[in-house]
């Protein structure tokens, strides 16, 4: 297993590929729900559903994918799942009514769910103490490149071919990502449970409510999502009305935030080969907390310049991006016999944190920042304050 994930160059491609696959089909079709109002004939908040029914499937497809995989193996049920994504995203593209539209929406996030759960129980499956870390932070440099890419080329594509074009994307995509997959990654569940998959839950939820290093990881992990998810809802929308900045210009400097992400996880990789991760993440964490308490002061400016706020985001991503390859690996550590399971619990904790900070941001809004730093602040100094006060417990555990 060694050998596959530090040797092969090969199988970290298609990891890279599987991980970063539900983050592109969502960030590729955002810039054309517009043009996917005026084709079907729907309001701006029923033509953004394309984006929602997306998540609500990966909400549902998380947990059940982790199970079968636990049972059956990580290459059969990832090789099942990414060609229905594959079907899925050229369906989509064909003329429909729209409420099947978002029906076949709806199960591409199903299955496009063993993404970034399955990529995760992977690494973990390695059993790479050293260099786990590390590859994970690789993984977590691959997922940036989708907020930088995906809205820039849906846009492009959309402006010269229409709606359908990101979804043919994410078909090509998923094909690509398929036949490299069945080329290159191989089996890397070397024993499999024979429970029935309620007896697997129950086990897994067993071993992640008795592992203290487990809850805590898994709560450090999720909590930035908070603040990430208001930057994705909101920021847009206060650079625009406090400075009239286009949405072209916004693309060009959320894809300069998005490379202070990319910056932050290569980071990772490099200061983990001569640095413990306890340290690296203190660092990650610090950042994190910095950016919270800057987002507190801003309460106090009733008009931020505009560098400021892309400044705010961009350390809070760069911050985030430290943090997570290693509370990944740290909360997956115990869950060895039910990776799966594990993995799928960070992505729920993901998703559901993360929404509940797009909904404050949004609900909260007034037309100004305040909104948007709240939930950036409460998120930040939250996950600093869970490391400050538990951190020699998330590390004694993670030495027993």
């Amino acid at each position: 297993m060694t050998a596959i994930a530090e040797a092969n160059r090969s199988f970290t491609i298609a990891l890279a590929l599987l991980a970063a696959m539900s983050a592109t089909a969502v960030d590729i079709v955002i810039p054309v729900t517009p043009t996917i109002e005026r084709a079907f004939a729907v309001s701006p908040a029923s033509a953004q559903l394309v984006v929602t029914a997306y998540i609500a499937g990966m909400c549902f497809g998380l947990i059940p994918i982790g199970a079968i995989s636990d049972r059956f193996g990580r290459r059969p049920v990832i090789l099942a799942c990414v060609t229905l994504f594959t079907l899925f995203g050229a369906a989509m593209a064909l003329s429909l009514p729209f409420p099947a539209l978002l029906a076949l929406r709806f199960g591409q996030g199903l299955v496009g769910a063993a993404g970034p759960a399955l990529s995760r129980a992977i690494v973990r499956d390695l059993n790479l103490p050293d260099s786990g870390a590390r590859l994970m932070a690789l993984i977590t440099a691959a997922l940036s490149l989708a907020p930088l890419v995906g809205p820039l080329l849906g846009g492009l594509l959309g402006d010269g071919l229409g709606w359908r074009a990101p979804f043919w994307v994410s078909a090509v995509y998923g094909l690509a990502t398929v036949t490299v997959l069945a080329l290159w990654m191989p089996e890397t569940r070397a024993i499999r449970s024979r429970s029935a998959v309620v007896v697997q839950l129950s086990s897994a939820f067993g071993m992640i409510a008795a592992s203290t290093q487990s809850k805590i990881a898994i709560l450090l992990f999720a909590l930035p999502f908070a603040g990430y998810f208001a930057i994705l809802t909101s920021l847009s929308q206060v650079m625009n009305d406090l400075h009239d900045v286009a949405p072209a210009q916004f693309g060009a400097l959320f894809a300069l935030s998005a490379a202070t992400y990319f910056a932050g996880a290569i980071l990772t990789r490099k200061l983990l080969a001569w640095m413990r991760p306890e340290r690296v993440l203190r660092l990650g964490m610090r950042i994190l907390g910095a950016t919270g308490f800057t987002a507190s002061a801003l309460f106090f400016w009733s008009k931020p310049d505009a560098w400021v706020l892309w400044a705010l985001a961009s350390a809070f991503m760069f911050g985030m991006a430290i943090c997570l390859p290693i509370t990944t690996m740290t909360a997956l550590a115990p869950l060895a016999r039910a990776a799966g399971i594990g993995a799928s619990v960070l992505g729920v904790f993901q998703i559901g944190i993360g929404a509940l900070g797009s909904l404050a941001s949004a609900k909260l809004y007034g037309g100004n920042h305040l909104s948007m730093c709240v939930v950036i602040a409460i998120s930040a100094v939250c996950a600093s304050f869970v490391h400050s006060r538990y951190q020699v417990a998330l590390w004694r555990s993670s030495t027993n």
